[in-house]
């Protein structure tokens, strides 16, 4: 019975220290993470502070997402979660201010301040305006109102950091992060033909130089090319053309 009784109390007092000291373990463990926290969000800090503002470098495609001020970028789109450092850093959608990244998964920028970076994809043109970084793409230029997310969805423009897409008309980038749908522009290349003139006048008017003509002609409809005349003080006219007559004009 005194053996059994020692070996009870033996057994008690193992137990008893083997919970006491996995706690302080523990303990210890999650001091040294709130310590590397602070120590990396210190770092960050520093960083913002003598960091050069003049950084052109763009997040790399696997890490595309720019936070802490574009001196890190993330993997994914939505911060981590920590409530001792409060909104930057509460699980959200991640941006320049965020100072988390979920689950620690990014790199550092080469040249920082970085911007997010830019896919090759374009949102179409049903859906022309991107916003939530680059995940979606809106129908609309204008947010909708949605209170809880402040400013990025209070019916102003949409952008690119906007969260709310009016009437949330939208639809998902297919290759995140989008870019906004820009229109091609038609490019006019002008020839030019020594020893040559067009044939009848678009409009009467006489222009002294080269680039005045030229957006006038692209202003009309029935204007098919330009022709100087040397009788004529050098002056530009705007001509029908478009069948190119060998030397100078007879008109002037």
């Amino acid at each position: 019975k005194q053996w059994y009784q020692r070996r009870v109390a033996i057994t008690a007092g193992g137990l008893i220290s083997y919970f006491v000291i996995s706690s302080f373990l523990i303990a210890i463990e999650e001091a040294l993470q709130r310590y590397d926290l602070q120590m990396k969000l210190t770092l960050l800090v520093v960083v913002l502070v003598v960091g050069s503002a003049e950084g052109s470098d763009d997040c790399s495609e696997e890490y595309p997402y720019a936070f802490a001020h574009g001196n890190y970028c993330c993997a994914n789109n939505m911060e981590g979660h920590s409530r001792h450092y409060g909104p930057p850093c509460d699980g959200g959608p991640i941006g320049l201010d965020s100072i988390c990244c979920l689950n620690n998964n990014y790199e550092q920028c080469l040249d920082p301040p970085c911007s997010d970076y830019q896919g090759s994809d374009e949102c179409p043109e049903d859906f022309p305006n991107v916003y939530y970084h680059g995940d979606y793409c809106c129908a609309s230029d204008r947010e909708k109102v949605y209170r809880p997310q402040g400013g990025q969805c209070d019916g102003g423009p949409i952008g690119f950091d906007s969260l709310c897409c009016l009437n949330d008309n939208a639809q998902a980038c297919e290759d995140p992060p989008c870019s906004s749908f820009e229109e091609e522009e038609d490019v006019i290349d002008w020839c030019q033909y020594p020893n040559s003139f067009l044939y009848s006048y678009s409009g009467n008017a006489a222009y002294s130089d080269l680039a005045s003509a030229q957006a006038a002609c692209l202003e009309r409809s029935d204007c098919g090319g330009i022709t100087q005349e040397p009788y004529n003080s050098h002056r530009y006219t705007l001509r029908v053309g478009p069948q190119l007559q060998k030397g100078a004009s007879p008109s002037g």
